[in-house]
């Protein structure tokens, strides 16, 4: 996020949401361990979305 200019996403933080993202759902489908994977995915979208959000506001 610290990366933003103008408003516009870094090609950087689109391509770690991508293989961080793609790589929980390969997980989640071919690994069968105790841990939620779901969970991971969701974490990701919602700490980028906050995080996007956020980044709009100086504190």
């Amino acid at each position: 996020m610290t990366g933003l200019i103008d408003g516009e996403n870094p090609i950087t933080y689109v391509l770690v949401a991508v293989i961080y993202t793609g790589q929980q759902v390969i997980d989640g489908i071919f690994v069968q361990d105790n841990v939620s994977n779901l969970t991971h995915i969701m974490g990701g979208i919602v700490g980028s979305s906050l995080g996007y959000t956020l980044s709009k506001y100086k504190f």
